[in-house]
Formats: structure tokens, sequence, C-alpha cells
């Protein structure tokens, strides 16, 4: 997502985006420093605080802490639908490795937030 993009967005938009890209970081059971670094990239960019960036770290580690079947249904409205498939890809990708879990979650995400139809999200089309 553009620096500050997501900012724009209201802020139950920008803690549902943040807690669905965080949940993808244990997907592989290691939560690496690179996607740690990523996550505080993209909650600066969203405008968090410090708070904000502990929830978001936190779900990161245990995805469960989240009510994230909520936050998916608060982005299948929202046009951030798109940026999250994006950036969950570019998450998978900042350890340098995207396993078979991480790709299926991935698809998962696409396929229930209705983009998976659209190519503007597809990992060869990413510039990370």
């Amino acid at each position: 997502m553009t620096q500050n993009t997501l900012a724009n967005y209201p802020m139950e938009e920008r803690e549902a985006y943040l807690a669905l890209v965080a949940s993808l970081a244990s997907i592989d059971g290691v939560v690496s420093n690179e996607e740690v670094g990523a996550l505080r990239q993209l909650c600066s960019q969203a405008g968090l605080g410090p708070r904000e960036l502990g929830e978001v770290l936190a779900v990161a580690e245990n995805p469960a802490s989240a009510p994230l079947g909520e936050y998916v249904e608060r982005l299948k409205r929202s046009e951030l639908r798109f940026s999250v498939v994006r950036d969950l890809y570019a998450l998978a990708q900042a350890d340098q490795t995207v396993t078979e879990e991480e790709q299926r979650e991935i698809n998962d995400m696409a396929r229930i937030l209705g983009v998976e139809q659209h190519k503007n999200w597809q990992p060869e089309e990413i510039e990370v």
C-alpha cells in the first residue's frame, strides 16, 4: 500500500486490515524479525500509536487472540480488501520464503474477500 494511503481510512478498517495481515505472520510457525519489521512499517504508515502497534504484534504472535472473522466482514465492504491481499503476500515474502501454508492462507483470504478473480494482487505483479 502506498505511504499514508492506509491512514486515510477509518480506524476500524485500519485495525481490521493490520490484524489480518499480522495473522499471517505465524502461519509458518515462526514470526521472523523481517515480518515484525514489515508490520511495524505498515502500522507506522497507518498512523497507529504504540498501543495499537502492540495489539497488531500480539495478533502476529497469536492470531486466535483477535476476532479475525469480524475483521474479514469489515473488509468485505471496503476498498481495502484488494490491498490487504497484496500486503499479505508482501508480508509472506518479508522473510524471503513463502511457504505452502502462507500461500494457501493468502488464496483463502482472496477468495473470502471476493478478490481472487482480480489480478492486481497476484504475486508476480507485486514489487516488494
